[in-house]
């Protein structure tokens, strides 16, 4: 989002940062993803995944209103979100309400369809890329790299210990790359 709305409106942007995020949400990268679970997700990190699709099944989900079996959904995906597959984000969804239509709208079909590459010819903005290693929620770090040498000027950093949310998981490293990176531009 951040990405397009700076292409569209770079007079408005001097900087763009992206956190946990794919080039697209497309098939493609969903394979990406899976691949990389089956591949590289550690056996206990699995079996934690195991139990937790054994305490929340879909068919649990499925009987909550939309907004709700989302919640429930992120926090039963510990293993793939986070670094610590046993972390209860449930604290972090206090009062938090979804609109799934938008949601939907959004993840599920225009990060899906997007081409980020579109306009990259003459976007001339610092970008600031940030994923987890352990981010399993999306296809990985490497799905990047053909798009990569398309943006005039983009640094990418991979969390070591961080899924889904560096900033979170890493938060005195991720600032320190944060800043370190936004003071070469002052």
């Amino acid at each position: 989002m951040a990405l397009e709305y700076a292409k569209e409106y770079p007079e408005n942007v001097s900087h763009v940062i992206m956190i946990g995020t794919s080039p697209d949400f497309s098939a493609a990268n969903a394979q990406a993803r899976d691949q990389n679970w089956e591949t590289f997700a550690s056996s206990e990190r699995k079996a934690v995944m195991e139990e937790n699709m054994r305490r929340v099944p879909d068919e649990q989900l499925a009987e909550l209103p939309p907004g709700e079996a989302f919640i429930k959904g992120y926090i039963r995906d510990a293993p793939r979100i986070w670094y610590d597959p046993h972390f209860d984000s449930s604290p972090l969804w206090a009062g938090v309400e979804v609109n799934i239509d938008m949601f939907n709208h959004v993840w599920g079909r225009i990060f899906r369809d997007i081409d980020i590459t579109q306009g990259l010819d003459t976007f001339d903005k610092p970008v600031f890329l940030a994923v987890g290693h352990y981010d399993f929620l999306l296809s990985p770090p490497s799905t990047w790299d053909p798009i990569l040498p398309m943006f005039r000027d983009i640094t990418m950093r991979v969390f070591e210990k961080s899924g889904h949310t560096p900033q979170y998981e890493e938060a005195v490293l991720f600032d320190q790359e944060l800043l370190g990176w936004m003071s070469r531009y002052e």
